[in-house]
Formats: C-alpha cells, sequence, structure tokens
C-alpha cells in the first residue's frame, strides 16, 4: 500500500482480545481502517475467523490473523503473546476486549456456566493478557495497552 491510504496505525501490529464479536471486532476492524496488522484473539474460531475475512476485504492492513485463546489461561495467553510475535515480529497494542454475558432467566442459568462468565470478565482487565505482554521480553517494544470491559463485567454501585 502506499500514500494516502496509510492510516495513523501503519506498520503497527495491535492484538485484540476477543475480537470475535462484540466491541472486540468493532475495535479489530477500526484498528485495521487506520493501517494496522491485526491478531484476532478469540475462543470462538468461526467467528474470529469471519473477523479476520472482513479485515482483510477491507483492504487497509497488510496482514490479519486470527488465534484461538482462552483469556482464563495463563498458558493460552503466554500462547498468544508468542504467537502473535512470531507472525508479526513485534506487538504495539493491546486491547482487552474480551468479555461474555449469558442471557435468559437467572434461575436457568447453571453455576458452571455462571462461574464461566465470571471468570471470563474478571479476567480481562487485570489478566493473564496484560502480564503475559507486559512480561514477554519479545514484547518489549509494546507502546500501549488499552483495556475495554463489557456491560457484563461492571457492577452496579449503591
Amino acid at each position: 500500500m502506499e500514500g494516502p491510504t496509510r492510516g495513523g496505525l501503519w506498520n503497527k501490529v495491535a492484538v485484540v482480545t476477543g475480537g470475535g464479536s462484540g466491541v472486540g471486532r468493532a475495535v479489530a476492524k477500526a484498528v485495521a481502517r487506520q493501517g494496522a496488522n491485526v491478531v484476532v484473539a478469540d475462543f470462538d474460531e468461526p467467528r474470529m475467523d469471519r473477523t479476520v475475512g472482513e479485515i482483510l476485504k477491507l483492504g487497509t492492513s497488510e496482514a490479519a490473523i486470527a488465534l484461538s485463546t482462552d483469556v482464563r489461561s495463563d498458558a493460552s495467553v503466554r500462547s498468544l503473546a508468542r504467537d502473535s510475535i512470531k507472525a508479526m515480529g513485534h506487538v504495539d497494542i493491546l486491547v482487552n476486549a474480551a468479555g461474555v454475558l449469558l442471557q435468559g432467566k437467572l434461575e436457568l442459568i447453571s453455576s458452571k456456566d455462571w462461574s464461566w462468565m465470571l471468570e471470563t470478565n474478571r479476567s480481562v482487565p487485570c489478566g493473564p493478557a496484560t502480564r503475559s505482554f507486559r512480561t514477554c521480553p519479545s514484547a518489549a517494544r509494546a507502546t500501549s495497552s488499552t483495556r475495554f470491559r463489557t456491560a457484563a463485567s461492571f457492577r452496579p454501585t449503591r
């Protein structure tokens, strides 16, 4: 790509957790529109692949890849950091946008599903992703870490 098609994030690499849907998908596409190469990380592979396809179709990024990741798992997130750097050479931006929201009547949600939702949403703001990218020697070049929370991760205040 040349000239005016290059955006403000040209030659930057953004890793977006939760990039398969919702806020994460929107952020992944937004940074791609600005020229960033994007690593879409999510546990839902079909949604991840759809986001990568949409990013590549934009034609504003040189690369976009999908890496299956469970943000609750230190090992999975360490793999994300390592594999992102291996594939892209470096990481400049980390956007923690992973989050889940179970819908339906509260009494119909199993305790296992409830725990999964809480653990996933609790992990995002300061969990494995942030720690893994900050402590990975190859990620020392990272310049920003942006954290997003979904509505499901907020508690009402009294």
